[in-house]
């Protein structure tokens, strides 16, 4: 959606999900005793970045060994169009500063296979969406709930978009199960609001 590059606002990766991920997943084991020294500690419950409810942080003070500040690598700049991918497990962020000179604009699409999970999310991003807040899985907040001109589901125009947005319903194609694609629109058009997710 516009020219962007490292110091701009831009994603920032650690390339090391081999590495990064064991680390993770072990690290609310230890703990720095008061010698300042790692010991194992299988008696705390707190997950270092962890919020209730919430995302999960990763700074140099929760995850020391993982040296953020010196491991983080930013995208080469992108134009528009340009497309980037990358491993929903890796570490990411969004620079927390921009100095670029223009404004740096893009779109996060995550694919996903069409499941009973998948269905139920999407019902829920639908209604956020429809009323301009986050999606569930992002930060809470107003978010272009009181922006004039923000998109609208009369702004997706195209059957397939429509369909990523949860607008409308899905139909089977050679291969898929039916009653799959017709208990998945179920979940997506039932009347009741308090579906499980």
């Amino acid at each position: 959606m516009s020219c962007t590059g490292p110091g701009e606002g831009t994603l920032r990766v650690l390339p090391m999900l081999r590495l990064a991920i064991p680390y993770i997943i072990l690290r609310p084991f230890f703990r720095l005793n008061s010698d300042n020294e790692w010991v194992v500690d299988l008696n705390n419950p707190e997950f270092p970045g962890s919020l209730l409810g919430g995302k999960q942080f990763l700074t140099t003070k929760t995850h020391p060994h993982l040296k953020l500040d010196k491991t983080m690598v930013g995208i080469p700049t992108v134009n528009p169009g340009d497309q980037v991918y990358w491993h929903c497990d890796i570490v990411h962020e969004v620079e927390g500063y921009h100095h670029g000179k223009n404004d740096s604009s893009v779109l996060y699409i995550p694919a996903v296979p069409l499941t009973f999970k998948t269905a139920r999310y999407l019902r829920k991003q639908r209604a956020t969406f429809e009323a301009g807040l986050p999606p569930p899985d992002f930060p809470k907040g107003p978010g272009e709930s009181n922006c004039i001109g923000r998109a609208t589901a009369q702004d997706v125009i195209s059957l397939e978009g429509r369909r990523a947005f949860g607008l409308e319903p899905f139909e089977a194609t050679k291969g898929d199960d039916p009653n799959f694609i017709k208990a998945a629109n179920d979940i997506l058009f039932a009347a009741s609001t308090d579906l499980q997710a």
